[in-house]
């Protein structure tokens, strides 16, 4: 159960949609801040269980917001009023987790836990769906803690809902009603990881030095599976996308395709922290901003692997291993990108000094965003014409939160070469450390321990 408090609703204009037409100015420009306005909650929600996780399901149209607590109780939430959508909450598992949704239907999430699995209609009216299985009422599991089978993973597709469990059983349920529709062996996966993308799966298993690829075509029935050792160790970061699991375990990059020998690159730069890549995205770049000329099997559209390493972003081309351009982000040599994100052929870097937008492209700095000494980024969020970044003062105890509006310059192609962007600096009538962030259209969410609290983007 869960109590709702509305408060003064501060509203605002939406954020407008994505223009393919027009560029972020091609110029680094100067940002002016200007003081903001307290901004009160919309809403917010009290639990009486501790918040394990919580995320953004649904259609775009149509969000909700999905809340496991300690107890194993699943509240559906309403983004705009806090208002429940699954009255009582369902009562599953301790250790509920949700299903990754790549080709799941948008008004339907997956979660399981040791025991069951559930299927939830998140549009009204919302309930239960399916549930296979059934969690036990006490928490004493018969048998050895050590030999009982734990679900490594699920992941809804335009096949069905794919089940891992560690002893290796692999099942395909219908996502309809949940009947097992096929079942695989691939073996013991003491530790492991399920990708998936559209009909393709690949379980990543192995250990710290010994590493395979367990791939399944699901597009076949009874599936096609294929299992390949993968070169280095087990990655940092990887990526399924386009038939290739992308992995990164530096300084070696290593493609390994559905089919085939892996291709591999080394890095020419260390102390990688982080990564992002325009694999599942490769026509994303303008035809009109393609270099004069290419090299070998370098194209424009050539998928990019973007890492972060000190203060600096490097670029390199998935298809040729060459570094295509580098480009510091932070002034101080011992600020790290501590994140990146793309949107199409633009990228965000977050780092100590505040954020920094700019061409996936080129390298080019758009927009750079300085935050006050003592700010601890927490979240952020790009959208087309702007960019939020949510912060706080670690020098002040009890400062609010801080939430920074940066309206990016947009130009047509014939435009002026530069103009100013500015910064609207807003505080949160909120103080503690949220344990996650969530954004919507419309507002931005607070997990906190115990509770949610929403605020309407100004």
């Amino acid at each position: 159960m869960y109590r709702i408090l509305h408060a003064h609703r501060n509203f605002g204009h939406r954020c407008g949609s994505w223009l393919r037409s027009v560029l972020l100015a091609a110029a680094i420009v100067d940002i002016g801040q200007s003081a903001g306005h307290d901004l009160l909650p919309a809403w917010s929600a009290s639990f009486h269980e501790a918040i394990e996780w919580a995320q953004l399901v649904g259609p775009p149209d149509r969000p909700a917001l999905l809340v496991a607590t300690s107890a194993g109780q699943l509240h559906l939430i309403e983004p705009g009023t806090g208002n429940a959508l699954l009255a009582p909450p369902l009562a599953a598992g301790r250790g509920v987790r949700p299903a990754d949704a790549d080709g799941a239907p948008a008004d339907t999430v997956y979660c399981f836990d040791r025991h069951a699995l559930y299927a939830l209609r998140v549009t009204p009216p919302a309930g239960l769906v399916w549930q296979s299985g059934q969690a036990p009422k006490t928490d004493d599991y018969p048998g050895d803690p050590e030999q009982l089978s734990r679900r490594v993973g699920a992941a809804a597709t335009p096949a069905g809902l794919l089940v891992v469990d560690s002893d290796g059983c692999v099942r395909l349920l219908d996502s309809s009603d949940g009947r097992e529709r096929l079942r695989v062996d691939v073996g013991p996966l003491p530790t492991a990881r399920l990708l998936v993308s559209k009909r393709l799966a690949v379980i990543l298993a192995g250990t710290a030095d010994r590493v395979r690829a367990i791939f399944l075509d699901l597009g076949k029935t009874p599936p096609l599976t294929a299992s390949t050792a993968v070169p280095g160790g087990w990655p940092i970061w990887c990526r399924l996308a386009d038939q290739q699991l992308l992995l990164l375990t530096p300084p070696q990059v290593v493609i390994q395709p559905q089919y085939g020998a892996p291709r591999a690159f080394h890095l020419d730069v260390s102390g990688v922290r982080a990564a992002a890549t325009t694999l599942h995205d490769p026509t994303s770049f303008p035809a009109a901003t393609t270099p004069a000329s290419t090299r070998g099997n370098e194209t424009a559209g050539s998928p990019r692997l973007i890492v972060a390493s000190g203060p600096q972003l490097h670029a390199y081309d998935l298809s040729s291993g060459r570094r295509l351009w580098s480009q510091r982000v932070a002034d101080r040599q011992t600020c790290d990108v501590e994140s990146i994100g793309l949107r199409g052929d633009r990228y965000a870097a977050v780092h100590g000094e505040g954020a920094t937008v700019g061409s996936v492209l080129t390298g080019r700095i758009d927009a750079r965003w300085v935050a006050p000494s003592a700010a601890q980024v927490i979240s952020w969020e790009l959208r087309a014409e702007q960019l939020w970044v949510l912060f706080r003062d670690v020098a002040a105890t009890g400062a609010p939160l801080r939430l920074a509006k940066i309206r990016l310059a947009l130009h047509d192609r014939s435009g002026p070469a530069e103009s100013a962007a500015d910064v609207d600096l807003f505080s949160l009538a909120a103080h503690g450390m949220p344990r996650a962030v969530l954004w919507t259209a419309e507002y931005v969410a607070l997990v906190e321990t115990s509770a949610l609290r929403a605020f309407r983007l100004p």
